[in-house]
């Protein structure tokens, strides 16, 4: 390393030592991480977790108040709060339609969220490794329309563990991840390695007219505009309407891998966050 070190002597050898790694495991054909910024050397990494894991034993009480996140999530889609919204064109890995609702949001706590789903800001609060502070850290509520799809990509980073609770997952979706297939199931948590590449697709369909669910992904819209607009009356937003819609819907969040300790957490934040 000794010529790369001399050419780079701002940088410190174990980060050069991870660049170096990193852009060697991006040109295998195996099924390995491959992070696109910085990669930690020496952490325990398979595509997906077993959940079971005793590193893991904050997944039951979230599996356990799956019902009132998910009654949070539907009032969320009733007044509209959905504040980010992609559609076919706006961004080179999506197609179709994509929207979420933030609550930690490139490393920031948002008190919106907490103020409208507050049970499930706790829930997220009370997991020991919850990830924030860090610019590749989210948490948010993330709905997928029918015939979308989120094109293959990894992670920045190796350092975090990604998990979705599923609430809505419709007929026709799923995931690949390090080259394994994956389909959600409702309220069970799925606990898995972001910088393997993975893509998600939704090759299914939905029932209700176009007219009445846009607004669940589209921020400021709520259910009575959605509905005045299309010249129909108010339809409340429930279990049965959101299966009807087709639409697939999970809370999604970003934890610290179990293996990385409090020094060292604090030291990668130092040097990711700008001062």
């Amino acid at each position: 390393l000794s010529p790369v070190l001399s050419s780079h002597s701002h940088l410190s050898s174990s980060m050069v030592a991870a660049r170096l790694l990193s852009s060697a495991m991006a040109m295998t054909t195996l099924a390995r991480p491959a992070p696109s910024v910085f990669f930690l050397p020496g952490l325990t990494q398979r595509p997906v977790y077993d959940k079971s894991l005793p590193q893991f034993s904050w997944v039951k009480e979230v599996e356990r108040n799956f019902e009132v996140i998910r009654d949070e999530y539907l009032r969320m889609i009733d007044k509209g709060l959905s504040d980010t919204y992609v559609e076919d064109g706006d961004h080179k890995l999506h197609s179709g339609k994509w929207g979420w609702f933030n609550y930690v949001d490139h490393g920031v706590k948002m008190e919106k969220f907490r103020s409208h789903c507050p049970t499930t800001a706790r829930v997220l609060d009370d997991i020991p490794d919850l990830m924030h502070g860090v610019p590749f850290s989210f948490s948010f509520f993330s709905t997928l329309s029918p015939g979308s799809h989120i094109g293959a990509h990894t992670s920045p980073s190796n350092v975090r563990v990604r998990c979705h609770l599923p609430l809505f997952v419709p007929d026709g979706c799923g995931m690949q991840v390090g080259g394994e297939s994956v389909r959600w199931k409702e309220g069970e948590c799925l606990v898995f390695d972001d910088s393997y590449v993975h893509e998600v697709y939704h090759n299914g369909r939905g029932e209700l007219d176009k007219a009445f669910y846009p607004h669940a992904l589209q921020p400021d819209v709520s259910v009575a505009e959605a509905g005045s607009s299309g010249g129909r009356g108010k339809r409340e937003v429930t279990v049965d309407t959101m299966k009807a819609s087709g639409y697939r819907s999970l809370l999604l969040f970003d934890m610290w891998h179990w293996e990385i300790d409090a020094e060292e957490r604090r030291a990668i934040t130092n040097m990711l966050v700008k001062k």
